[in-house]
């Protein structure tokens, strides 16, 4: 029988300071007293337009969830944060001070801005590092999602989504989505914004169990359309096996070996009233995931931070980074929430 990992955290440094450790290996049974009921939040946020959409992002998610909501702003170094508003206070910028109650102005002004009505809102401003601050802080709070805006671009720059994002993803104890400003401003008004359609790749490790289970949740809390997507890699070494079975010979017949696979998976661990679209393709991993998820205009790609290798902690240049890295749309790095009861 397969398992999952349910990764606890281990309060070191940031620099391996919250690395994800794996000591617990649950059945799969395990999957089946998961949620994604998010109901504890936390939106990072820096001032910017990103930060801006990325909230109004969460607050689309906490209206169905019924989820509590937090805003977070890590005041950090005046010269090193291009976004910090203190930098553009001349008394500030000269003295490098940083005080709190011009943050919580802001922080007031932009939870005003939104519509929280029925929700339970709060801002938390703290100082430090601000990828270690709010992966602390998610960590003492119990929080199960993180929201945070990153910056892509076209071309090489789209390879950056920034530091702070990069370390809290890998970091984090909870799931956290990563919303691209690119996707952001194609929106336009996300003030009435609604998640209809959810993209899941699957490797079809034992650890696609608890995605699709998540998928499923999701789509139904949600009323989404859902596709799951595998992709066969094109690798150049097959092209002839003993001079007996070629690449074009062996792909299809790994495609629908895969086709099928997802199909029994959902089958076990889907949800039932969602019909989900399954898609097998032919390439490279992260490129085809983002490809079609910017094709089909998925609100969210959710993926986990585990692979084949089973190593729960979000891998740099693995398949998940660079979807991250280099995705168009919303991304969900899932971790699944454990609720007793």
């Amino acid at each position: 029988m397969g398992y999952v990992a349910i990764p606890s955290v281990n309060l070191q440094s940031l620099d391996g300071r919250y690395a994800m450790t794996n000591n617990t290996h649950v059945d799969e049974t395990t999957i089946l007293q998961t949620t994604t009921q998010f109901k504890k939040i936390l939106v990072a946020t820096d001032f910017s337009p990103c930060s801006n959409g990325a909230l109004e992002y969460a607050l689309a998610i906490a209206r169905v969830s019924g989820a509590s909501l937090q805003l977070m702003h890590v005041i950090g170094s005046v010269e090193g944060d291009a976004w910090s508003p203190l930098r553009y206070i001349p008394e500030t910028h000269a003295t490098g001070e940083t005080p709190d109650t011009l943050v919580q102005e802001f922080l007031d002004k932009e939870m005003n801005r939104v519509d929280t009505t029925g929700l339970t809102t709060d801002t938390v401003r703290l100082h430090g590092n601000p990828a270690r601050m709010l992966v602390r802080y998610a960590v003492d709070e119990g929080m199960d999602l993180i929201v945070l805006g990153t910056f892509g671009r076209s071309g090489l720059q789209r390879m950056v989504i920034g530091s702070t994002a990069l370390k809290v993803i890998q970091n984090a104890p909870c799931s956290v989505i990563a919303v691209n400003a690119d996707w952001i401003a194609s929106k336009g008004d996300l003030k009435n914004f609604k998640i209809d359609r959810i993209l899941v790749p699957v490797d079809l490790s034992d650890f696609s169990r608890g995605l699709i289970r998540a998928a499923g949740d999701l789509a139904e809390a949600y009323s989404a359309d859902v596709d799951v997507i595998h992709v066969v890699e094109s690798l150049p070494y097959l092209n002839a096996l003993a001079g007996i079975m070629t690449a074009g010979d062996l792909v299809p017949t790994l495609s629908k070996r895969a086709a099928t696979d997802i199909r029994e998976i959902w089958n076990e661990y889907g949800t039932d009233s969602i019909t989900p679209k399954m898609v097998v393709k032919e390439g490279h991993s992260a490129g085809s995931v983002v490809d079609y998820a910017r094709e089909t205009d998925a609100d969210m790609i959710v993926i986990s931070p585990h692979g084949r290798s089973g190593a729960s902690r979000f891998l740099l240049g693995s398949t998940t980074e660079r979807v991250v890295r280099t995705a168009h749309n919303p991304v969900l790095v899932y971790r699944q929430i454990k609720r007793d009861g």
